[in-house]
């Protein structure tokens, strides 16, 4: 009889492939290691990240849309609406125009003339060009073509560059004036002008509809051609007669004294009395005084439009903000302050646009939706989980992310705006996905025998390197994006 003989071993279930115990059997994670093994210090840093998050969040300025979106072209203006368009366009644009053709990195230029607006002159430049290097290449071509106009036309050239941030109006209002107000353009200026241009934040306050009392000089063409008088000589005599000179420095008495020859007109009876020379404009010619040939008044300059709210005269506002201001909050100080100024002043305030308003109602709108987002995707946990642990472990990780990414957020200098929110929902939605991944992964093993702590480290190390494969699959989809021109093709 042959006797039939079984060694008993400790390792039968791993000669058929298993484990003797159940477990993620590669080397564990430095992040899940931690986080188990150090409970204490993982957690205050939490929530350090957490408050310095909800901190930053408070400081975060926010726009409707991110800045830093540069406007591809720079502006040359003639702002001199004396003469005709046929007269811009043969004399003055064209050296202009052959200054700005050496400027780099230009894509081509047009220009405009009209009777109005004098020239317009607009360079589109290529996506690579420095547009600062350029403006500095422009003012300095423009300074050399100056030399080539009229002296008379020098003052009223410019260079424009549009920015976005501070070009813009953030507010439009309009303002009723009351009655018996006899300049409404210093009214604006001492009552509303100065009270809202003094809030922080606030750039400027520009005014249409009311303009400023200058000296009027209404000349009689009848009485000119009486006394022989020209329109040069009449011209340059008040050019002449109205200037402020220094005139060095005298020593005497130990003491050094600076000369200044003042000659401005102080009063509308001393422009009157101008002398204006006839005939050959010699010693010897004939004398005019200029309240001789035209009548000398100081008012406010005939109006060719008028602006009217609810049938009462009134005049247009547009508020322009300090660069890099919070235009929810510069809109806000400017709210709070007009009642102060409507019953300091009398006037009636309107806001008819309030670009703070529209973008507080944009963000909290897409605020609340990714908070409805977050509840429904809790409320979908529990009902298939079954598990109200599990789901509170998975919930509490999107406002953390959120305060996280606020922090780093603030930190790059960025704003909150309609981009970044939803770039953070698509990240919380990923977030969720990867949590729901590794704590699913930890409940497998705890179910096979392991304890707590082994199961989390085991559980999370296992899918560790999965979840980062599939975050970064997302990443680069998104890549073209980031490496994308604006050239056009």
């Amino acid at each position: 009889m042959r006797e039939v003989r079984v060694d008993e071993r400790d390792d039968i279930g791993s000669e058929k492939g298993e484990s003797a115990e159940p477990g993620y059997s590669g080397k564990s994670s430095f992040l899940p290691r931690i986080s188990v093994t150090r409970p204490v210090t993982v957690t205050m840093c939490l929530v350090a990240l957490l408050v310095v998050g909800v901190v930053a969040y408070e400081r975060l300025q926010i726009q409707a849309f991110p800045s830093g979106m540069e406007h591809r072209w720079l502006w040359v203006g003639i702002d001199y609406p004396r003469m005709s368009p046929q007269e811009i366009d043969a004399n003055y644009r064209q050296p202009i125009e052959d200054r700005m053709r050496t400027v780099k990195n230009y894509k081509h230029i047009e220009s405009w003339s009209s009777t109005g607006w004098g020239l317009w002159m607009g360079l589109e430049f290529r996506p690579d060009a420095d547009l600062d290097l350029a403006y500095n290449q422009m003012l300095d071509r423009l300074e050399r073509a100056k030399m080539e106009l009229p002296e008379e036309m020098r003052d009223y050239v410019y260079l424009w560059k549009f920015n976005a941030e501070t070009d813009m109006e953030i507010m439009w209002m309009g303002v009723n004036i009351p009655d018996g107000v006899s300049d409404p353009y210093q009214f604006l200026k001492l009552n509303v002008l100065r009270p809202i241009e003094r809030l922080k934040g606030v750039a400027k306050l520009e005014i249409w509809g009311a303009d400023q009392k200058e000296v009027m000089v209404e000349v009689d063409r009848e009485r000119m051609a009486t006394h022989g008088v020209s329109n040069y000589s009449l011209v340059e005599a008040l050019r002449s007669d109205n200037f402020a000179l220094s005139g060095g420095y005298v020593r005497g008495g130990g003491k050094k004294l600076f000369v200044r020859s003042a000659a401005n007109y102080e009063s509308l009876t001393e422009v009157g009395k101008v002398p204006i020379r006839l005939g050959d404009g010699g010693e010897n010619g004939a004398i005019v005084k200029l309240q001789d040939i035209a009548t000398i008044s100081y008012k406010v300059p005939e109006r060719r439009f008028f602006q009217r709210i609810d049938g009462k005269p009134a005049v247009s506002l547009g508020l322009y903000r300090d660069s890099g201001a919070n235009i929810v909050e510069v809109c806000k100080r400017v709210e709070d302050a007009i009642s102060g100024i409507e019953k300091a002043s009398g006037a009636e305030l309107n806001v008819f646009f309030n670009q703070g308003a529209f973008v507080r109602d944009s963000v909290n709108n897409v605020r609340n939706t990714a908070a409805w987002g977050g509840l429904f995707a809790a409320l979908i946990l529990i009902y298939f989980l079954r598990t109200f642990r599990m789901t509170a472990l998975i919930t509490l990780a999107m406002p953390l992310c959120v305060m996280i990414t606020m922090l780093v957020l603030y930190a790059i200098g960025w704003s909150l705006n309609m981009l970044t929110m939803m770039g953070m929902m698509v990240g919380i939605g990923m977030v969720v996905d990867n949590a729901i991944v590794i704590v699913e992964n930890i409940y497998r093993m705890r179910a096979k025998g392991l304890d707590p702590h082994q199961a989390a480290i085991d559980g999370a190390s296992e899918v560790g390197l999965a979840i980062t494969m599939a975050t970064l699959t997302t990443v680069v989809v998104f890549l073209p994006l980031m490496l994308m021109g604006g050239e056009d093709t």
